[in-house]
């Protein structure tokens, strides 16, 4: 076992971590939150980068002195621990008496969730104070009933996604400190994001220059989460349905559904539906949005929305046509309202407004999206029927465009690339500002 785990930690014989881009804004918090004392747990979709932002936070601590033996990291992934009855308490029985015998160290558990039942060993640990504990897992079942109750207001949460599109930006290159940087890069700026929402932003495949290889990183990871955090992690029989299903929402995403529709369409039962939709959710592969309305009975009796975690997953392993444009770039503008709120909604009168965002004053801002310099006017009057129906909680109607930009009739229209990286560049996320200390 030694050998294994000098493998996942190299520093240990004086080797760097693997070098990789920064994603600073995530760094930042992880630093901060490491600081605290309680435990650190980075959640997020498989491939997202949670390893590689646990792999610069270790840089950090070694460029700022820290033992190199005082920190460890294991990927619980890794078949070598396949066989072993309780993998972490023998990795660090093996870590004490081979590598470092104190206490006072870090400790980084990636993919924690494969080591039956972590949540109790953790939570010992952590109530001895013996070390700073960071730990990973890409499925949102982890932070379920048991650690709830087993670590309540003792741990931090950071969601990861794939790459935004000003990460996006910036691993390609692109910089921009205010608004005048920005302009003076438009033709780059817009160019890139027509690369972002056919790539996505999975880090390593979305830095492939390669067509045919990115379309097989991608589907390798699309078969990973349904392996790894489906169908072993909810014990599920019927793959074959159970991947038509997925497929089927991916090749209508951002379009509404109901479960008794695709119950009927895919010939499920009821059940049988509601729990693969879960596990969708749980996997971070899907996230359902619901209809904007006061009243939480009226929310559950009217169809949601479906969104893909990443453009570039979805087109890997769905039918695409030529209509999509519009639809992706509804994806990405919901996953960057996703990243910074704790809800995003959709409203249905005669019009449909794609998102509605409810502010912590109460207000409500009305969201279309219209990925074209010709706006319909089914966008202009959809928002201006939400406003006449919430006429005191309105205060802004927005229709995000390709490149059209004014101000008319109280409707600001954003070209989408400016809108990104507006809302992206001030570095909002769920951790801090979103979820915060749980």
């Amino acid at each position: 076992m030694i050998q294994t785990l000098t493998d996942w930690n190299p520093w240990w014989t004086g080797q760097k971590p693997p070098s990789s881009k920064p994603r600073p804004t995530y760094l930042a918090r992880i630093q901060k939150y490491m600081t605290s004392g309680e435990l650190l747990f980075l959640n997020g979709v498989r491939r997202s980068g949670k390893t590689t932002l646990m792999l610069q936070a270790i840089e950090g601590l070694l460029n700022n002195g820290t033992n190199p033996k005082q920190i460890f990291s294991v990927n619980f992934d890794d078949p070598a621990f396949g066989d072993v009855k309780n993998p972490l308490a023998a990795v660090l029985d093996c870590y004490h008496s081979e590598v470092y015998p104190g206490k006072d160290c870090y400790l980084f558990l990636d993919e924690i969730q494969a080591v039956p039942a972590w949540e109790r060993q953790i939570k010992k640990y952590y109530d001895l104070g013996l070390y700073r504990i960071v730990l990973s897992g890409s499925s949102a079942h982890l932070l379920g009933t048991t650690l709830a109750n087993l670590l309540s207001g003792r741990y931090f949460q950071i969601q990861v996604f794939p790459l935004d599109f000003t990460e996006y930006l910036a691993f390609n290159n692109v910089a921009f400190q205010d608004a005048v940087s920005l302009f003076a890069q438009k033709d780059r700026v817009c160019f890139f994001l027509n690369e972002y929402l056919s790539k996505g932003g999975f880090p390593r495949a979305a830095m492939e220059k390669d067509d045919l290889l990115r379309q097989d990183l991608l589907k390798s990871y699309y078969d990973s989460i349904i392996f790894k955090d489906i169908v072993s992690t909810h014990s599920v029989r019927k793959i074959d349905t159970l991947k038509t299903f997925i497929h089927y929402l991916f090749t209508n995403f951002a379009s509404l559904y109901s479960i008794k529709g695709l119950a009927r369409l895919l010939h499920l039962d009821h059940q049988t539906a509601t729990e693969y939709i879960r596990y969708l959710h749980d996997a971070h592969l899907v996230t359902s949005i619901p209809l904007f309305d006061y009243s939480l009975k009226i929310q559950e009796r009217n169809n949601r929305k479906a969104y893909c975690v990443d453009n570039g997953l979805r087109n890997s392993v769905s039918f695409k046509f030529s209509s999509d444009s519009g639809r992706l770039a509804e994806n990405v503008a919901f996953n960057a309202l996703n990243r910074g709120h704790d809800q995003v909604y959709y409203w249905k009168g005669k019009g449909e407004v794609d998102f509605v965002i409810k502010n912590s004053d109460q207000t409500l801002w009305a969201i279309n999206i219209c990925f074209s310099n010709d706006i319909p006017e089914r966008e202009r009057e959809s928002l201006f029927e939400f406003k006449k129906e919430f006429p005191d909680k309105s205060a802004r109607l927005v229709i995000l465009t390709k490149d059209v930009e004014k101000i008319e009739m109280g409707i600001e229209y954003i070209p989408l690339w400016k809108w990104l990286c507006m809302l992206e560049g001030k570095g909002r996320g769920r951790g801090e500002e979103g979820q915060g200390r749980c």
